[in-house]
Order: structure tokens, then sequence, then C-alpha cells
């Protein structure tokens, strides 16, 4: 039997992933109200509130998150302006009085 590939098979078997997720997750819900007498709910309740919070905050302002800037690249020591060690900031000798003295 040819299983490979087959598209009813994978949309199948990725339903029933989260038909048996969902169904352990009711089970250990309803075993942890039974357990704690439903103090879990005290606990779970504002769980949930935060979780939609944060999701609804996400759908509004998600959009608005900046990109990554991995095209902008540092600039080259050999760019620098002279006397720098291509991070802008002027290199001192060691004699140099305006080097910060550490007594």
């Amino acid at each position: 039997m040819q299983t490979q590939g087959d598209p009813i098979l994978e949309q199948r078997g990725g339903c029933l992933t989260l038909t048996l997720a969902a169904g352990l997750c009711g089970f250990l819900l309803v075993a942890a109200v039974i357990v704690t007498g439903g103090l879990v709910i005290y606990f779970l309740v504002p769980l949930a509130l935060l979780a939609a919070f944060v999701g609804l905050n996400y759908l509004l302002w998600g959009w608005a998150m900046p990109a990554p800037a991995a095209a902008e690249a540092p600039p080259a020591a050999e760019d620098a302006a002279p006397g720098t060690g291509g991070d802008g900031f002027t290199e001192l000798a060691p004699d140099d009085p305006r080097r910060a003295r550490h007594d």
C-alpha cells in the first residue's frame, strides 16, 4: 500500500494528531480540576486571559514590529575614518595624556 505523498492520508494524520493532543489536554484538565478541587481554574483563567490579550495585541500591532536589520552591515575597518578601529572610536597611544588613568 502506497502511503508516501498521499495528501488524504497526510491530512488524516495531522487531524488525528491534533485530536489526540486535544483529548489528552482535556483529560489532564479534568484530572487537575478533580485533584485540586477546582483550584486550578483560578490559575488557568488568568493565564487564558493573558494569552488572549497577547494574541489580540499581536494581531493589532504585530505588523508594526521592525524587520530584522540584517541587510545593514557595520562599516568595514577600511571604510572607517583614519585612526579608528572601525567602530568610530579613536585609538589612543599608551602615553597619550587623554587616556584614562586607573591608579
